[in-house]
């Protein structure tokens, strides 16, 4: 997506007009959101290690256990103690799960997180390091890269799901060395534009499409928000 196209869909947004144009967009391919699922799917194979980040309460986890196997592995990142608490007990006694109550960002060390009004949703943010969640009710959670989880688990994931809210860059900069690896070969993220927007990051999709690019995928977005990228044969 290029950077005349985001800041359309930016005045789209201010003007009111964007989920219009998202609901004439359905009518043409409708159920869109379910290319980004398919594609994910089908991209995992037998035997594959997958690694969900903002797992929530563990929708796409269990999807990918089915997936992988018996073989395969899925690790579940998710930073919120009601959530995971969720994913501890759907998970109870299934070895090829690790789940990991860990934020994955650009810095390894603490942060916060502004919780939304439902425990259990799949709405809480990771906030600036030089912001505050004001009112909001919040929580200090562990924040890792992936590259130093890497090093630390000595496993490297053949397929990425990335939901996290407006804290997709972060993410992607955190893992410049595990995009070159490769038995790591799809990457499949939710793009929260105006999350992104909101913290000064309106053209973090572009760098984000740079960064996979030049580690060897092909991107291109199922959908108007969700990106694919699968690494070039």
């Amino acid at each position: 997506m290029n950077t005349l196209l985001i800041r359309a869909r930016s005045v789209a947004r201010k003007l009111g007009i964007l989920s219009q144009l998202k609901a004439v967009h359905s009518v043409f391919q409708r159920g869109y959101e379910e290319h980004f699922d398919t594609a994910l799917l089908a991209h995992i194979q037998s035997g594959d290690v997958v690694w969900d980040i903002g797992a929530n309460l563990g929708l796409y986890t269990e999807k990918f256990l089915e997936k992988v196997g018996r073989g395969g592995a899925v690790v579940a990142f998710e930073p919120v103690s009601d959530c995971f608490a969720v994913l501890r007990s759907k998970f109870a006694g299934k070895p090829n799960v690790t789940l990991e109550p860990l934020a994955l960002s650009s810095s390894n060390g603490m942060g916060t997180m502004k919780l939304a009004a439902d425990p259990l949703g799949a709405t809480h943010q990771l906030v600036d390091h030089n912001a505050h969640p004001g009112s909001e009710a919040s929580a200090q959670v562990t924040v890792v890269t992936a590259d130093s989880y890497v090093a630390r688990s000595r496993t490297v994931p053949n397929v990425i799901k990335i939901d996290v809210e407006g804290f997709e860059y972060e993410v992607f900069k955190g893992m410049k060395a595990l995009l070159t690896e490769p038995k790591l070969r799809g990457v499949f993220c939710e793009m929260h534009f105006a999350l992104l927007e909101s913290r000064g990051q309106m053209l973090a999709p572009v760098e984000i499409e740079r960064l996979l690019t030049h580690a060897g995928f092909e991107v291109k977005y199922t959908d108007s928000s969700h990106i694919q990228a699968i690494r070039a044969s």
